[in-house]
């Protein structure tokens, strides 16, 4: 063909020079140099050579148009051939860069090569546009635009490709490269998934009949392709069918099938006719698969082993097939049976060594551990010399044998059978890999697996070596986050089961700062709460609760432990919250009876009572369903128990009665029991029921269930206030023998009855009978399951005979042992007052801190915040004094202690030099709570401290307030006593501003100001010394009348008066003086 003559002229670089300036010969040379870097692969350089071509202009010096290539019969300029294979130099250039980009590890330079490679691709299309636009020779357009087509291609630009073979063949329809058009336009559609088109491109190349024999057979082939995707598998078998019936290579003779296998190795085609017939012959039986006809599939598949046997690899792939299509049927068995006829009929080890594999990993896939394992040992024995070509190394077999242990061990574990050996299996098992391979890539995998087989194991010496095996991968593959991050969330689990709750922590601490982004960490979160809730630190449990992310699946589980916790704790609002998150997590799925039983108990203890029996309702209907057992008598004990709090007795009687018929557990028999006599005697039976506990003591030949009816008929006769009844049924029980034991009732039945007994001392008044009782119950058990009722109850009785001490030291060793029980909160309670009580200011201050810190919701936080105040301010440390009275104005506004708190800030101001600060805080307290009890002393310590910075005037309001709008208060007659003295002050005052004019001989205006003294202040003793110098002042001023009008004045006035007897004496004198020479 000419055209492909001219490619190899434009490489070869037969160039030919018809016409010549010497301007002409640049343009030859860097045509010639473009041509040589293009041949050796350097098609940048080559790009700038040929640019330099493309790029130039006519002129008097260069006329491109006469430097003409000749090929054959045809001439044609320079500058066209340089464009052409510009464009040629681009795509080559963009196909090179598209390689190494999928060799390059790096994936910035990967993304980089492959955008360069875009926009060479681009360039090329250019290129090749102008080429074909620049000349009128039509085999260079039709090559340029073919040119473009594979450009498309090649640039996965398919949309590209449909256009320019469209304009290929319409424009050229009679061209040689019309075939090839189609060829392309058919893969472009394809690949796009526009099947229907891909047929008619290739079906249009079929009846073309120019193309090649290779292009026909493989458009053919993908006819049946398309037809395949689109699922329509009889139309693919057709097809296929065509393909394989043109063909006949049961006569093919060796030299043939070298020829064959040299045009593939050539590059001619990509696969021999025979590779092609035989994949076709696969996809009819991949047809019959996808229909589910195993038969049909089977026998296409056996027609490759048998018609293409020396297609090694496609008969693997047939035997494969047949096995899947048995897969695909659930019929694991029949699959397995074909990979092991296949090792029987083919004779090559590689062969054998890979099916072998896929037995064992068939099983490993379907969860058949057992028979796993079993083919994995197969393979480790029978191909370990051929592990390289059965495709599983000797160390994945082996670490997949021990995963297969373990998996089996896990199982039984989890059907709650003895595992222990198992896991013993599966660890020896792991550490084989580890010893034996060394070098292997799964070594951090075999060693966590070890480590979690040593685990389950669950003795203290498995755990000290589970521990050390995730030591090891922590370490030693610190760089694979994927298992430090696993190995630490196992290191927390094993550390927790060891009881080391601290370790614990941290361990669980860690994962969540290090793997903050991890899908465990919610899980984390929540064992991380457990390990605090085990330990006792409700606090930190709940935190840990807390930060579980809402919307996290985990709540299905938290939900149910985190809401069951709270509800011992009784933070019965968070508890619901926790529910509710457990009930979202579930979803549109049926609730757990767990769930819907402690929603029951919550609501029970919230007092909404009728969603309380709903919840329980729907407990018994959910666990009737499943397993009817612990929660269904649990649910109908709290149903009776919320219908009973209603007072639908007939509905209570029906469930205790109920569950009583299921033989429960004692703990709930002995509670369905008192509730039920509850019920009697509220239905007015109340003698019948006592009399229905005798007859079955009477009647019970069991000693044991003798003393639990006793003990019921003492407990019935405490809750009708029956207490000296009650102790006497107690004691009875407490001389009685039988055989004691917890059992499922959790406490021994005479620790109960010391119990009540020690209970009714309290109620009655009788605290030294109750604490003997209580402390003879602790000695006699110990460590007995009552134990912290008990030490509470000795504790308070000791408390009301006022033996702080003794208190203290109870009070602490339960504080410490029972971190989590119900009588926590009121611990803290009374070991605070008794520290107070025993004036030990400093612990007292820290337990009633504590308790208000724990419970900031209880009913005495607020006053266990004031009394922090006081014995900090006992201590002196009034700043501290003034922050707990401060939280209680802040948080508790409505609690009694308001103005206490208010009042004793005021003074933690005034002791902190803080005058202003106090006298602002205490003009709070009276504004906002005028009728205070101690707005008096507040009034007059306000008066006091006017009165001691010699503000008389404010401090005389203040007397005066508290005198006038708090007459009957005991103050008042002491704010009187202190009016009487500021109003002496303040004469005396006045007083001595006259006197400093009388001394300066202003008389005038000294007598103005003594007028004034004499007038204001008539009930003070400054009075008569007033009149005194008023009447002198008169007499220097000769005003002889008014001097003998203030003299009389002060006889008749203080006449008698023994402080004033010298100003009359006085007086009287000068009176008569004037009135003898002056009047």
């Amino acid at each position: 063909m000419l055209l492909t003559s001219l490619i190899g002229a434009l490489l070869a670089t037969s160039i030919a020079i018809s016409s010549f300036v010497p301007s002409d010969e640049t343009l030859k040379i860097a045509f010639d140099r473009g041509q040589r870097f293009y041949v050796i692969e350097d098609y940048e350089q080559a790009i700038e050579k040929f640019l330099v071509v493309e790029q130039s202009e006519d002129s008097r010096f260069v006329d491109e148009t006469r430097v003409l290539i000749q090929v054959g019969d045809l001439s044609f300029p320079v500058k066209v051939a340089a464009t052409f294979q510009l464009a040629n130099s681009h795509r080559s250039l963009a196909v090179d860069q598209l390689k190494k980009a999928g060799q390059e590890r790096r994936e910035a330079r990967a993304d980089s090569l492959r955008r360069s490679a875009g926009e060479n691709f681009k360039r090329a299309a250019h290129y090749y546009r102008e080429a074909s636009q620049s000349t009128d020779l039509l085999e260079i357009r039709v090559l340029s635009q073919y040119q473009l087509v594979k450009t498309n291609f090649q640039s996965s630009n398919y949309e590209g490709v449909i256009e320019e073979a469209g304009v290929l063949i319409d424009s050229f329809p009679e061209s040689d490269y019309v075939d090839e058009a189609l060829y392309e336009l058919g893969w472009a559609h394809f690949s796009l998934g526009q099947f229907s088109e891909a047929i008619a491109a290739f079906e249009r190349l079929d009846q073309l009949g120019t193309a090649a024999d290779y292009r026909i057979d493989r458009a053919q082939f993908q006819v049946g392709k398309s037809y395949f995707e689109q699922q329509k598998y009889a139309e693919a078998r057709s097809a296929m069918g065509r393909l394989v019936d043109k063909y006949d290579f049961t006569d093919l003779s060796e030299a043939d099938r070298v020829k064959l296998e040299a045009s593939k190795l050539s590059g001619v085609v990509k696969e021999t006719a025979v590779e092609l017939v035989a994949k076709a012959q696969l996809l009819i039986g991949d047809s019959y698969t996808a229909e589910g006809d195993v038969e049909g599939a089977s026998a296409a598949y056996r027609r490759v082993i048998t018609d293409y046997s020396q297609e090694r690899d496609l008969v693997e792939e047939a035997y494969v097939k047949i096995g899947e299509a048995y897969f695909a049927q659930q019929d694991l068995d029949g699959g397995i049976q074909v990979y092991r006829r296949s090792i029987d009929e083919v004779s090559s080890p590689g062969f054998r060594a890979r099916m072998q594999a896929r037995i064992a990993r068939s099983y490993y896939e379907a969860r058949r551990f057992s028979e796993a394992t079993t083919e994995y040992e197969n393979y480790i024995t029978a191909y370990g010399d051929l592990a390289r070509e059965g495709g599983v190394s000797i160390d994945r077999a082996r670490f997949l044998a021990a995963q297969s242990l373990f998996e089996m061990a896990e199982a039984a574990r989890l059907k709650g059978e003895d595992a222990e050996p198992a896991f013993r299996r599966a660890q020896d098992a792991y550490e084989t890999v580890i010893t034996e391979t060394p070098t292997t890539s799964l070594m951090g995998e075999s060693l966590f697996g070890a480590g979690l087989a040593a685990q389950r194991r669950g003795g203290n010496d498995d755990l000290q070596q589970a521990l050390a095996l995730f030591g090891r991968v922590t370490t030693e593959f610190a760089q694979r986050q994927d298992l430090v991050s696993r190995a630490l969330l196992q290191s927390g689990r094993s550390l927790y089961l060891q009881k080391e709750y601290g370790s614990s922590v941290s361990t669980y601490e860690e994962f969540v700062r290090r793997f903050p982004e991890s899908r465990d960490v919610p899980r984390a979160l929540f064992e991380l709460a457990v390990v605090h809730r085990d330990a006792e630190h409700s606090d930190l449990a709940v935190a840990a609760f807390d930060r579980i992310p809402p919307e996290a699946d985990i709540w299905r589980k938290a939900g149910l432990a985190g809401g069951d916790y709270l509800l011992r704790l009784g933070d019965l609002e968070r508890a619901e919250t926790y529910l509710e998150r457990a009930r979202l997590a579930h979803g549109q799925q049926e609730l757990p009876a767990a769930l819907t039983y402690i929603l029951g108990r919550v609501y029970f203890e919230q007092g909404r009572l009728d969603e309380s029996v709903e919840a329980f309702s729907t407990t018994i209907e959910i666990s009737d369903a499943e397993t009817p057992g612990a929660i269904t008598q649990g649910a109908l004990l709290g149903r009776g128990t919320a219908n009973y709090s209603r007072k639908d007795l007939e509905s209570a009687v029906v469930d205790l009665e109920r569950l009583l018929a299921l033989s429960p557990a004692a703990n709930l028999k002995d509670q369905a029991h008192r509730l039920l006599g509850q019920c009697y005697m509220q239905m007015g039976r109340r003698e019948e029921a006592i009399e229905d506990y005798r007859e079955i003591i009477a009647a019970s030949q069991s000693p044991r269930e003798r003393a639990e009816f006793t003990l019921l008929l003492a407990e019935l006769h405490y809750s009708l206030g029956k207490y000296e009844e009650t102790i006497e049924t107690c004691q009875s029980l407490l001389t009685a023998e039988f055989e004691d034991s917890a059992g499922e009732r959790g406490y021994l039945l005479k620790e109960r009855a010391y119990f009540v007994i020690g209970d009714v001392y309290t109620r009655t008044d009788r605290p030294q009978e109750a604490r003997d009782t209580f402390a003879r119950a602790l000695r006699q058990f110990p460590r007995g399951a009552l134990r912290a009722d008990l030490l509470f109850g000795r504790a308070v009785a000791t408390f009301s005979l006022g033996q702080n001490e003794e208190v203290i030291g109870l009070l602490e060793s339960f504080v410490e042992e029972f971190n989590a029980n119900s009588n926590l909160e009121n611990a803290h309670y009374f070991l605070a007052y008794a520290n107070l009580q025993e004036t030990n200011f400093s612990e007292a201050a820290d337990w009633f801190g504590r308790l208000a810190a724990r419970w900031p919701d209880s009913e005495v936080a607020a006053e266990a915040l004031f009394q922090r105040g006081e014995n900090l301010f006992n201590l002196g440390r009034f700043d501290d004094a003034a922050v707990a009275y401060t939280s209680v104005l802040a948080d508790y506004s409505a609690s009694e202690f308001v103005d206490n708190s208010s009042y004793n800030l005021g003074w933690c101001h005034f002791e902190g030099e803080r005058p202003e600060a106090a006298i602002l805080q205490f003009q709070e307290l009276l504004r906002d709570y005028p009728e205070s009890p101690l707005a008096a002393s507040v009034q007059f310590t306000l008066g006091d401290h006017y009165f001691n910075n010699k503000d008389y005037e404010q401090a005389e309001t203040a007397y005066g307030s508290v005198i006038e709008r708090y007459p009957e208060s005991e103050l008042v007659p002491e704010a009187e006593a202190l009016m009487t003295e500021l109003a002496e002050i303040k004469a005396y005052l006045r007083y001595e501003e006259a006197m400093a004019l009388f001394d300066a001989e202003d008389y005038a205006r000294a007598a103005v100001a003594l007028e004034d003294v004499v007038q204001g202040f008539e009930k003070t003793e400054t009075r008569a010394g007033a009149l005194a110098n008023l009447g002198m002042s008169y007499e220097n001023l000769r005003q002889w009348k008014d001097a003998s009008r203030v003299y009389g004045v002060l006889v008749s006035d203080y006449e008698g008066v023994s402080e004033s007897a010298a100003a009359v004496v006085f007086a009287q004198e000068h009176l008569n003086w004037i009135v003898t020479n002056r009047l």
